[in-house]
């Protein structure tokens, strides 16, 4: 699994990349709806996946520590 997440983080730098330098030469009017709604799902996810660590979190409390 860890190879393939480094794989998808390599394609989505190269993807991003891409998009970036398409912005730069064609402008951003272009791909601004394209970019905005990305982000949103870039944040819907991210705020997924931080609710899922939490909720794991809270399922698998840390040993008490000896004092």
């Amino acid at each position: 699994m860890r190879q393939v997440r480094l794989e998808a983080d390599a394609a989505y730098k190269q993807i991003t990349g891409r998009i970036n330098a398409l912005i730069i030469v064609n402008g951003e009017t272009v791909y601004k709806t394209f970019v905005d709604e990305l982000n949103q799902r870039i944040e819907r996810y991210s705020n997924n996946a931080a609710i899922r660590s939490g909720q794991n979190s809270k399922d698998n409390p840390p040993p008490a520590s000896e004092n």
